[in-house]
């Protein structure tokens, strides 16, 4: 005898049903032999998530469906499957056939494939997703197995249905792209395209447009720019910030380009980098030692030279002479820097060193015991004293490195005295001036 299953919720959706009269169908069926054939027809054994998919039974009078979770009814000849989750789910359907008395059972599978997943890269991500108005920036949809694709709006895509388009809108627009993959599973990303209708504005400003040899100059890029870029960066500090600092050899044009949201604006500016001078210098000794109350000479060639600037160890004298009498007051190699300044202030610079022994070629001796026709030295306390059988009008007094240490000016008479409490021991150059002209003599102060 064939058993035949009953489902409850048959009874339950047909209440009003004698139930004495399904007994006597129970019965009827089980001492019947089997002779209708339950057939299923069905739209597809698979189906991406949330499709529907139309199942038809045949063969029988009454059918029972499974799973009516995911059936839209389970008491009817045909009914539509649906899943919102992938996976693979078993059906199965039971037919009913009154007289002859008959039932039969089949079961199948349907698989649920995944939609597919896609995401969008845009060219334009790295400034915040903006471009510039009349830019193009490239949409690119990317995910598994991906066959096919469609963007919209596609009026301003230069490719609607490629994997990459380029996007030109004129005002920020969200672009959408649906996706199917290779199971005929669909999806759609988003993604959201800025326009800037506004370039910033850049102006620059420089410390100065004109600088000498070695010089350099500060430039500021004024104006509403969020990130900068310069050429010419070998003679910058840097080459993205708002502010550098420029140290061209020669005369060099400047450019720097001002971004906001994708747009970009360039402002330019030139320094000028004049020419130094020409100049040579020598020096007397050519390297030869000399002793302590020795002197040396350093000459300079310099055409378009102003004035010169000699800095020594511890002075700085400038003066417009090319010749300059030093005598050093210490031993071992001293350093002379000669500046050269021409008209336009730029300066060419040279090193010069006297080598100085240990040694005299004379005695050290007292100013007192200098003595000379035209010109008497004597040190009395602190007092520097001047004699001369001439009116005398001015008297300086100069270091050994060249710099003048004391003067006195408008004498009017043949001697003079000089303040020496402020200077230290040493040897002085005392230069007198007078009605019949310059005398100098070399001293030794106590």
């Amino acid at each position: 005898m064939l058993l035949l299953p009953v489902d409850l919720r048959f009874y339950s959706k047909y209440p009003t049903m004698n139930r004495i009269s399904y007994l006597i169908l129970f019965l009827l069926i089980g001492f019947t032999a089997k002779s209708q054939v339950l057939t299923v027809t069905t739209e597809s054994n698979e189906a991406c998530i949330n499709e529907s998919i139309w199942l038809k039974a045949s063969g029988h009078n009454l059918y029972v469906w499974s799973d009516t979770l995911r059936l839209d009814t389970y008491l009817s000849d045909s009914v539509n499957f649906s899943a919102s989750t992938a996976g693979t789910y078993s059906i199965t359907v039971l037919g009913y056939t009154i007289f002859p008395a008959d039932t039969d059972t089949v079961a199948f599978n349907i698989t649920v494939n995944p939609n597919p997943t896609v995401t969008i890269n845009s060219s334009a991500n790295a400034a915040n997703n903006f471009i510039c108005i009349g830019d193009t920036a490239t949409l690119q949809a990317l995910g598994n197995g991906l066959s096919a694709f469609v963007w919209s709006p596609a009026i301003s895509t230069t490719d609607s249905t490629g994997q990459s388009t380029g996007v030109y809108p004129a005002l920020t627009t969200n672009y959408i792209v649906t996706v199917t993959d290779t199971n005929g599973c669909s999806n759609t990303g988003t993604k959201q395209v800025k326009v800037n209708l506004n370039p910033p504005s850049v102006a620059i400003s420089a410390s100065t447009s004109i600088i000498c040899p070695g010089g350099e100059s500060t430039l500021i890029a004024n104006g509403n720019g969020l990130q900068f870029a310069w050429d010419n960066a070998s003679t910058l500090n840097v080459s993205n910030a708002k502010t550098v600092i420029a140290s061209p050899t020669t005369t060099t044009t400047y450019s720097v380009t001002a971004t906001l949201n994708a747009c970009n604006t360039v402002a330019t500016t030139t320094i000028e980098v004049q020419d130094a001078p020409l100049m040579t210098v020598t020096e007397s000794t050519n390297g030869a030692a000399i002793c302590l109350d020795s002197f040396a000479t350093i000459n300079t060639v310099c055409d378009s030279c102003d004035y010169y600037i000699y800095n020594f160890p511890n002075s700085t004298v400038q003066t417009t002479n090319a010749t300059q009498i030093v005598s050093p007051n210490v031993v071992g190699a001293v350093n002379i820097i000669v500046n050269g300044v021409g008209g336009n202030g730029c300066r060419a610079i040279e090193n010069v060193t006297i080598n100085v022994d240990d040694c005299f070629n004379g005695t050290p001796f007292a100013v007192q015991e200098l003595t000379a026709a035209d010109l008497v030295l004597v040190q009395r306390n602190q007092q520097i004293q001047v004699s001369t059988p001439v009116r005398i009008n001015a008297v300086d007094v100069y270091n050994i490195l060249g710099s003048r240490v004391a003067s006195i000016a408008g004498v009017a008479s043949n001697s003079a005295s000089i303040d020496a409490s402020s200077l230290s021991s040493g040897i002085y150059i005392v230069m007198v001036k007078s009605e019949n002209g310059e005398v100098t003599k070399k001293l030794y102060l106590n």
